[in-house]
């Protein structure tokens, strides 16, 4: 195999593996208007950052309240409400630490706080917790995480559903069909052809890319900054970050 037809598929493979498998989901979609919001998609992130650390489980990355012992700044977003009515909101975290319940947060819906607080499940798993049903009207709607703590509270994505009596799936390859229904996912991997792939985006993959790219005279995408403040007990990950550079 040539060198480029190697790294192509290497590429594609790369790309395919963040996204978790989708099999065969065995469980309906809700009957009633559907409203979903990725939380890394939030217009202001406010103090949460955006974590990339369970890709390869959860298919897409999520917002981390980073504060180190003080709460951070709401992460805002807007939204349509596509009919007047009852909602029912389920919101997608983890209670990181079961015994003590650091990363809490509260949504707010407009002006209106939700009254359960988030995060605090006492299961270390990822899971919908169910934040109950809101009475919403027509049109923009502005969506707020309210940090509570500043020690790594953690949202995935937010649901809003006027059927009410319909529970989110647990499993991850049923995730990944509402991903793509309501959230824009797609799992389909584009197959390009480059010069250079850079596998690693610290210190040694970054000035890589960056000597790769001074050598060439094609365009480049660089490797994505990662910005994950770590907890001093926070197990640590390696993270795998492809800049390619088109040919």
């Amino acid at each position: 195999m040539r060198r480029r037809d190697f790294l192509k598929s290497a590429g594609a493979a790369a790309g395919a593996a963040a996204l978790p498998s989708l099999g065969r989901a065995h469980y309906d979609l809700p009957s009633g208007k559907v409203i979903w919001l990725e939380a890394e998609q939030f217009d202001d992130r406010g103090g949460w950052k955006v974590d990339t650390q369970a890709m390869d489980r959860m298919g897409a990355p999520f917002l981390l309240a980073a504060g180190t012992g003080e709460p951070v700044e709401d992460a805002v977003t807007t939204a349509q409400v596509p009919e007047a009515g009852t909602y029912r909101l389920w919101v997608r975290t983890r209670d990181w630490a079961p015994q003590h319940h650091p990363g809490c947060f509260r949504v707010a819906l407009d002006d209106r706080r939700v009254e359960h607080v988030f995060g605090r499940s006492g299961r270390f798993d990822w899971r919908w917790e169910d934040g109950g049903s809101v009475r919403l009207k027509a049109g923009e709607l502005e969506v707020r995480l309210q940090d509570l703590t500043g020690y790594f509270g953690r949202c995935d994505a937010l649901m809003l559903t006027t059927d009410l009596g319909w529970k989110p799936p647990a499993q991850t390859a049923e995730i990944a069909r509402l991903r793509r229904e309501y959230g824009g996912v797609s799992a389909d991997v584009e197959n390009k052809t480059y010069d250079v792939v850079v596998t690693g985006g610290g210190l040694a993959g970054c000035t890589a890319a960056v000597a790769a790219r001074a050598a060439s005279s094609t365009s480049a995408s660089l490797p994505a900054s990662v910005n994950r403040p770590k907890a001093p007990t926070a197990r640590t990950s390696i993270k795998v970050m492809l800049a390619a550079f088109s040919a």
